[in-house]
């Protein structure tokens, strides 16, 4: 009987707390806290819940107890900071979200701690307001969205989209930026690429009917960065 009281005590005190955090101190009224652990017995995850919905910052941890992530959710969504850390403790990326939606200033960072990127969002779409830096802490320069006209054959223009400069990959759209300046997948057309990183196609330019592109370009600190032209 004493072992089975010793083990139950365990698990109230280490697997549903609904009093008291890591730190010592006391969590919110009505919120209880979940904890996971991995196979080393070090703790893996501290989830805190209210009515049953995730609430409070909900924290990851490494098997040799490093910080992994903090995300702050309400009423079930994430609606607060969302910081990812590097593994010297440092945050590596920090999101604002809205009712699970990323608003505001993306930020990435350095080891070091310095500015690494900052990208603006609106109800989770992507801005072209894309900023990199380099270890210095100078502004990168951004690859450049080229549009061109090769050639004509009667009433029709051969245009060619191609990107100069330093970057990952790329993908065309044909579509226009949300308020001109935030990108929708949804009400954007991708376009093949037939050859790489590059695309050539026959436009229609009877009567000056502009065709809307836009290319997203993935650079090598993994961000997106949005670039929209327009051809007539």
């Amino acid at each position: 009987m004493k072992k089975i009281i010793t083990i139950l005590s365990l698990f109230i005190s280490f697997s549903f707390v609904s009093c008291s955090s890591e730190s010592g101190k006391a969590e919110e009224e009505g919120v209880t806290k979940e904890i996971t652990k991995h196979r080393n017995g070090s703790i893996h995850k501290i989830a805190r819940r209210k009515n049953k919905k995730l609430y409070g910052v909900q924290e990851e941890y490494s098997e040799i107890g490093k910080l992994i992530s903090s995300i702050t959710y309400r009423n079930g969504l994430r609606d607060g900071e969302a910081i990812m850390y590097h593994d010297n403790g440092k945050p590596y990326r920090i999101t604002t979200y809205k009712i699970n939606k990323i608003n505001g200033d993306r930020k990435k960072y350095r080891k070091s701690g310095k500015l690494w990127s900052v990208q603006k969002y609106k109800n989770g779409l992507p801005s072209c307001e894309l900023k990199e830096y380099d270890e210095s802490g100078k502004l990168d320069v951004a690859p450049t969205f080229i549009v061109s006209s090769k050639d004509q054959r009667k009433n029709k223009s051969l245009v060619e989209l191609s990107v100069k400069g330093t970057y990952k990959k790329v993908e065309y759209y044909n579509g226009k930026l949300v308020d001109g300046k935030y990108f929708d997948k949804v009400s954007a057309n991708k376009i093949q690429l037939k050859k790489k990183n590059k695309v050539k196609m026959l436009l229609d330019n009877v009567g000056g009917k502009p065709y809307n592109f836009i290319v997203k370009i993935t650079t090598y600190a993994n961000n997106n960065l949005y670039i929209y032209k327009q051809v007539k």
